[in-house]
C-alpha cells in the first residue's frame, strides 16, 4: 500500500487493526499515520512491527502513545527511532519500556535524552545501559537522577 494512502485511514481504524497487520508496516506508511491514531495502539501492535517502521516515528505520534503501549517496544526497534522521537517521549511513556529494551537505544539518541525525562526512568532501566551508553547521557539528565537513579548507572 503506498505510504500516502495510509493518511487516509482514521484513527480509530489504524488502532483497530490486528497485530498481524503492523508486521508489514514501513517506515514512509508510518510516518503517513495521523499523529490521533498512535493513542489507540497497544503493546501486541508496536510488538508486531519491523524495527524499520521505528525509524518513519515522528515526535508528534510518539507522544500520543498510551504509556502502557511502550510494553510493546524492543531493543532493535528502539534502535531505530530518530532522536527527536526520543526526546519527544513523556517520563510515564519511559517508565514504562521494557529494561530489555533499553540495549537498543544508541550514543545519538541517548543524547537526545533530556532532565525532564530523567524521573521517568526506573533503576531496572538504568541498571540495563551498558556502559558506553552510560557515557552517551547527556549531564542535565545525569544530574536530574535520584541518588538511586545514579547508582544504577555507576
Amino acid at each position: 500500500m503506498p505510504a500516502t494512502a495510509i493518511a487516509g485511514f482514521k484513527p480509530d481504524q489504524l488502532g483497530q487493526m490486528p497485530p498481524a497487520a503492523f508486521g508489514g508496516f514501513k517506515s514512509t506508511q508510518v510516518g503517513q499515520m495521523p499523529a490521533a491514531a498512535f493513542a489507540a495502539f497497544d503493546p501486541t501492535q508496536l510488538a508486531a512491527m519491523p524495527p524499520t517502521a521505528f525509524a518513519g516515528f515522528k515526535p508528534d505520534q510518539i507522544g500520543q502513545l498510551p504509556p502502557e503501549a511502550m510494553a510493546g517496544f524492543k531493543s532493535t526497534q528502539i534502535g531505530t527511532l530518530k532522536p527527536d522521537s526520543v526526546k519527544a517521549l513523556e517520563p510515564e511513556q519511559i517508565g514504562q519500556l521494557p529494561p530489555k529494551a533499553m540495549k537498543g537505544f544508541k550514543p545519538t539518541q541517548l543524547k537526545a535524552f533530556t532532565a525532564e525525562q530523567a524521573p521517568g526512568l526506573t533503576v531496572p532501566q538504568l541498571d540495563a545501559f551498558s556502559a558506553t551508553q552510560v557515557k552517551n547521557l547527556p549531564a542535565p539528565f545525569v544530574a536530574a537522577l535520584t541518588d538511586a537513579q545514579e547508582a544504577a548507572i555507576k
